[in-house]
C-alpha cells in the first residue's frame, strides 16, 4: 500500500482520463480498488501512462479486455471517448510520427543509404539498377532509385545488396 494509507494521487486518476482510462479501468485492471495499490503496482502504471501518452503502445494494449466501464456507457461517457478518440488523432497528426514509427524510418533511411553507398563503391550507375529493377516491378518506371530502395521489402534491398557486392551490375 501506499505511505500511511495514502490514496492514489488523483492527478494520476486524471492523467490517465486525459489518455483515455477511467478509474474503473484502472481498477479493473488491477484487480482491487485503487486505494489497495502496492508502490510496484504504481511504477507499473507510470510506465503504462508514458508508453501510451508517447505513442509507444495505446490503450487497447493494456486495458483492451477492460473496456470503458459500465459509467462510460451513458451518452455523455460515449462522447468522452468519442472527443479523447478525435484528441488523439488530432495530436498524431501535429506531432507527426511517434517514437516508433521515426526509429523504423530512420532504420530504413540508413538502410537505402547502405545500398546507395554500394552503388556507388561499384561505379554502378542508378539507371543501371532502376532498368534491372523494373523487369521485375513495371511501377518503377520513372522513379528516382532513393524513393525506389525506400518502397522496398527489407529482404528485397538485402537481394539486391548481394547482387551489387558480387558485380552482377557492372556489365550494366
Amino acid at each position: 500500500m501506499l505511505r500511511g494509507g495514502e490514496r492514489p494521487s488523483t492527478k494520476m486518476v486524471e492523467a490517465f482520463s486525459e489518455i483515455g482510462v477511467s478509474a474503473d479501468m484502472l481498477r479493473r485492471h488491477l484487480g482491487r480498488e485503487l486505494e489497495s495499490i502496492e508502490p510496484g503496482e504504481l511504477t507499473s502504471l507510470k510506465g503504462i501512462y508514458r508508453s501510451i501518452r508517447d505513442g509507444n503502445s495505446n490503450v487497447a494494449e493494456h486495458f483492451g479486455d477492460i473496456g470503458w466501464g459500465d459509467e462510460d456507457s451513458s451518452p455523455s461517457g460515449r462522447e468522452s471517448r468519442a472527443k479523447f478518440d478525435m484528441r488523439s488523432a488530432r495530436a498524431k497528426e501535429e506531432d507527426g510520427p511517434g517514437p516508433r514509427e521515426r526509429a523504423e524510418e530512420k532504420k530504413a533511411d540508413k538502410a537505402v543509404q547502405k545500398v546507395l553507398d554500394a552503388i556507388e563503391a561499384q561505379g554502378v550507375h542508378h539507371d543501371v539498377v532502376l532498368r534491372h529493377l523494373a523487369e521485375y516491378d513495371s511501377e518503377v518506371a520513372g522513379m528516382q532509385l532513393p524513393d525506389v530502395l525506400a518502397g522496398m521489402r527489407a529482404t528485397d534491398r538485402l537481394t539486391l545488396l548481394d547482387s551489387i557486392a558480387a558485380g552482377d551490375f557492372n556489365d550494366g
